[in-house]
């Protein structure tokens, strides 16, 4: 008879899903058997910087950012689709940020908790636009969720202007740099 948490682990296996837990202060991933297996860990944490160097170049930049504008401005909404280099080969992950608290992390930092899953490779050259769309479009909804926290948030509307601000002519920038590229 199988208890609950062998019938976890093989569902979690059968769906190609797990999770991963962010401590900020530490700077590194705990992460679930799954995804221990698929990335090839000796252990059950990878550095956030290790983690990085897996993500394919052309879509480590704007993976980090994404991740780094999470930490800093204390906000519970992160989805991404990405590729990254496996024990397997390059495999396509999904990841969703589900629960963050504040002060649980090492030495009073915060943690993330997210759920990250394998996905199928966009096979061809329109599904790849159409999933680069869906990623612009996330971070877009971030960048305007970002700016709607901090008018929330700050009492000093100056400075809070000025940073929004910033944040338009970032992601006016990033979309012309990808645009030459592409």
């Amino acid at each position: 008879m199988q208890t609950d948490y062998e019938r976890y682990i093989k569902m979690s296996s059968l769906a190609q899903i797990g999770w991963w837990e962010a401590d900020f202060e530490a700077g590194h991933y705990l992460c679930s058997d799954f995804l221990c297996d698929l990335l090839g860990l000796e252990g059950d944490t990878i550095s956030f910087s290790d983690f990085q160097k897996l993500i394919r170049e052309d879509y480590r930049e704007q993976i980090v950012q994404e991740f780094r504008a999470n930490a800093n401005i204390h906000r519970d909404f992160y989805e991404q689709t990405f590729p990254v280099r496996s024990r397997y080969g390059e495999v396509w992950l999904h990841t969703r940020l589900a629960h963050r608290e504040k002060g649980t992390g090492s030495h009073g930092g915060d943690k993330s908790f997210g759920v990250i899953q394998r996905v199928e490779a966009p096979k061809e050259s329109e599904q790849r636009d159409a999933l680069l769309k869906v990623n612009n479009l996330l971070r877009r909804q971030n960048f305007i969720s970002q700016s709607l926290l901090r008018f929330l948030h700050d009492e000093e509307m100056e400075s809070c202007v000025t940073e929004i601000l910033n944040d338009i002519l970032n992601l006016l920038w990033r979309r012309t740099c990808l645009h030459i590229r592409i």
